[in-house]
Formats: structure tokens, sequence, C-alpha cells
């Protein structure tokens, strides 16, 4: 065989096998996930997310994010709101939590609560960001 008869079966082959992009839109994080920032005043607070079939059951089964300031990226529907991993006939619930250190003095605990769709139960939107203040007391 002469080197350039080598090439062409070479080139098919790769490109048949794995030479092959995906479409930007395919392997966008935005497709199926949000991106909500969370920013707190003061800095620095320790950042809880939980999402369940109801807000006590959310908070108890919350997980760490991280510290303020930071991101969570969460599972969303094609309308942009909370995916609903439960059953359609609950109102789950998604909970964000703010918590102060240990020891911090004049500082409060803050959450927000956020509906997830269940049958004839339409939320708005997940919010692209967040602001906790803990220097109030919740309401």
């Amino acid at each position: 065989m002469k080197p350039g008869q080598i090439i062409w079966p070479i080139f098919a082959l790769a490109v048949m096998c794995g030479c092959y992009t995906r479409s930007p839109e395919s392997t966008s994080p935005t497709r199926n996930t949000r991106l909500i920032l969370i920013q707190t005043d003061p800095p620095g607070m320790r950042i809880f997310f939980g999402l369940s079939g109801t807000e006590a059951r959310a908070i108890t089964e919350r997980e760490y994010v991280g510290q303020s300031p930071c991101g969570l990226t969460v599972k969303c529907d094609k309308e942009g709101r909370f995916e609903n991993t439960s059953s359609g006939f609950t109102r789950p619930k998604a909970v964000l939590q703010a918590d102060p250190p240990y020891g911090a003095t004049n500082l409060f605990a803050q959450k927000q609560v956020f509906a997830v769709p269940a049958a004839f139960v339409h939320p708005p939107e997940i919010p692209k960001a967040v602001f906790f203040d803990l220097h109030k007391p919740p309401p």
C-alpha cells in the first residue's frame, strides 16, 4: 500500500468513531440546571440548601453549599423552575439557608423558601441571585 492510501481509511474511521462534537446547546450547563448566586451581609456565612416534600423536611435534609459569596447549581425543568423529584401531588419546598458562624453575636440565621412545581402549582422561575442580611432578625 502507498502512504496516501493508508491515511484515508484512518481519517474516515476517526470521523465515524469519535471526532464528533456536540452542539453548544447540548453541553451547556444551563440547559437543565440553573446557577443561583448567593451573597450575604456580612460575607463568610455558611450556606445550606435542601429540597424535599415539606419545608421542615427540606431543612432537616439540607446540604452544605459553602461560604458566601458562593454559587449553587440546581436542577430545573424546561421552564426554569426547581425540578420536582417527588410526587406531583405533593407541594415540595426548596430552602436556602444562611447561618452565622458559631459564637457570632448580633447575627441571625436567615432562610428563603421556594415552591416547587406540582399538580396545579406553577411557581415563578428560580432566582438568579439571593441575598441574606444576617443583621436583621427573621420575620
